[in-house]
């Protein structure tokens, strides 16, 4: 609700992950949106320094700023998604649609939804969609902590489901898949498809969630954390 009420300022890692989306995804885009300042740029002191920072934005208009080493490091790992073949597949696939903006009413409450999916493709028969992560450690039992700890599986699955609900497939289900890079060396690339499992926890998660929103709005009454007893983490237990 605090969010709802004052959306959080965008962080140094959102921005860093929105220049990521584009490079990989929009590409075109990425090179209208984004400039690189110069390794020699000066400091925003003297005339002659500042004459030279109003020329540079003069002729950059809008643009958002990266430094050489972002720059540097956001190539590097799309390098490193597209030396992984699956990834390089999906992503270079001209039919593939990218960027999928989804409104749809949920089934329960009637409530307007909006998502947005990084990829919906026909892969190896399949028909399926797919978000494009970057990670610390892109290794599945790090990677599977990502998906609880920034709820990556609620999110596509409840975009899927938003999908599904505008347009419905006959006799087969749609598949989700994440392509995850490493930030840093060596930038390994990986193809992860959710499980059946974490799919269905995910949509339970999902429903109670938004059953705990609506009984918050109607009631007025947005809770925080709950009162209960509390332990240290079972990692601290010698005994």
């Amino acid at each position: 609700r605090s969010a709802q009420l004052k959306p959080p300022a965008p962080t140094g890692d959102m921005d860093f992950g929105n220049a990521f989306h584009r490079l990989v995804l929009e590409p075109r885009r990425f090179a209208e949106e984004y400039v690189v300042v110069p390794e020699n740029a000066p400091r925003r002191q003297g005339k002659a320094n500042l004459l030279w920072w109003a020329a540079f934005e003069a002729a950059n208009p809008g643009k958002l700023r990266l430094k050489p080493d972002e720059y540097k490091q956001l190539h590097c790992m799309k390098t490193g998604l597209y030396e992984n073949p699956r990834a390089a597949e999906l992503l270079t696939d001209a039919k593939a649609l990218r960027e999928v903006v989804v409104v749809w009413d949920d089934p329960k409450y009637k409530r307007r939804c909006k998502g947005r999916l990084d990829l919906v493709a026909r892969w190896q028969g399949m028909s399926i969609v797919a978000d494009v992560k970057s990670a610390k450690d892109a290794a599945p039992r790090w990677f599977a902590n990502d998906l609880e700890t920034y709820d990556y599986a609620g999110q596509i699955c409840w975009y899927l489901d938003g999908l599904n609900a505008v347009r419905p497939m006959e006799g087969q289900e749609r598949v989700p898949y994440f392509l995850v890079v490493e930030k840093d060396e060596p930038y390994c690339g990986v193809v992860y498809e959710l499980g059946q499992a974490s799919r269905d926890q995910a949509r339970v998660d999902a429903a109670k969630y938004l059953d705990r929103y609506v009984e918050a709005e109607k009631n007025g009454q947005w809770p925080g954390y709950q009162d209960t007893v509390i332990e240290l983490p079972s990692w601290a237990f010698k005994f």
